[in-house]
């Protein structure tokens, strides 16, 4: 069985709220998406350096690649920011990871939305949910709120962190061409939604 079949067997360990310390320091960047090499997507606009902006048409996600790297990071962090919704129960603004080309096939989204987070990985334009949505008192809800989404690797899987806080982990493999990172935003059903992803970096 390839690696990437063994993703839709992934468990996932829900820990609650741990508290952490966040490894989102300068010292720790491994690169920054300052000048992303992606063409930007026609519902993506740069709204400042490593700042980017997403608008999704109704009831549709959008991603935007902006980091690749030849070597697998420790990690990934992020800050997001919801900034119009029709409807705070069903918009999300999160990251990708482990992304494959072309992207749009093969890759994680790790989002947050009102209260509530959850971990998805798309294959083929199949969606394997890996955590269910998970309330968590880490999360800022409401418009315009910032959120540092993090995610750290490790040797079986990821650890889910929010605003410094380890929220769970998956027990996953990422293929060896998983180079592919970014930002990720959903509209809902009801209408449109604006979102924020900045300071988006890969951590060493």
């Amino acid at each position: 069985m390839t690696y990437l079949r063994m993703l839709s067997f992934a468990t996932a360990i829900l820990l609650g709220g741990l508290s952490g310390v966040s490894a989102c320091t300068n010292t720790n960047v491994l690169a920054a998406a300052t000048d992303p090499g992606f063409a930007l997507r026609a519902e993506v606009t740069k709204s400042g350096p490593n700042q980017y902006n997403l608008a999704p048409q109704t009831d549709h996600l959008s991603l935007q690649p902006l980091l690749t790297t030849s070597t697998h990071p420790a990690g990934l962090c992020a800050d997001v920011l919801m900034l119009t919704t029709a409807d705070p129960n069903d918009s999300g603004v999160g990251v990708i990871f482990w992304g494959n080309q072309p992207t749009d096939d093969d890759y994680y989204f790790f989002e947050i939305y009102g209260d509530q987070y959850r971990l998805v990985h798309i294959l083929y334009s199949k969606w394997y949910i890996l955590l269910q949505p998970t309330k968590s008192a880490a999360i800022k809800a409401g418009l315009n709120q910032t959120n540092e989404l993090e995610v750290r690797f490790t040797g079986t899987g990821a650890d889910l962190w929010i605003n410094g806080s380890k929220v769970n982990q998956i027990v996953a493999h990422p293929s060896d061409t998983s180079q592919v990172y970014g930002a990720f935003g959903e509209s809902p059903k009801k209408g449109l939604a604006t979102m924020q992803v900045k300071s988006l970096q890969l951590l060493k």
